[in-house]
């Protein structure tokens, strides 16, 4: 099964890599702690490329990725705030990501960056989705 890849990039450039296949989750947060609903989910934690002071309003369990239908997606948990450029995700919704986005959890801002997306290498922008 090919898996869609992407990263999470922080200003000084530091990444968090992700490998998502169709219909898997992965959560993002602050601590290598993570609890995870499923053995073997995916954990990416923040406090690898970000300073502490960045992420005191990161939960463990903050927000969850997830790559469907060829697209990846992100949903807050537990009302925590994140947010897409402007906008505020509504907590317990999915919403898409595309390549380039900037996302907040928290004060924790960090690029979205596809690399692959499974069986359709070209990301799209969020230019291009908004028109």
């Amino acid at each position: 099964m090919t898996k869609a890849k992407a990263f999470l990039q922080a200003s000084d450039e530091r990444q968090i890599s992700i490998a998502l296949s169709e219909g898997e989750q992965g959560v993002i947060g602050n601590s290598s702690a993570i609890a995870r609903e499923e053995p073997g989910q995916p954990a990416y934690d923040l406090s690898e490329i970000l300073p502490a002071e960045d992420l005191e309003e990161v939960a463990v369990e903050h927000a969850l990725l997830t790559f469907e239908e060829g697209d990846f997606w992100v949903k807050t948990l537990n009302g925590n705030e994140t947010r897409i450029g402007p906008i505020i995700v509504v907590p317990g919704h999915f919403f898409r990501l595309v390549h380039g986005d900037t996302i907040r959890f928290g004060d924790a801002e960090l690029s979205f960056q596809i690399q692959e997306l499974g069986e359709n290498p070209s990301p799209v922008s969020r230019a291009s989705v908004e028109n």
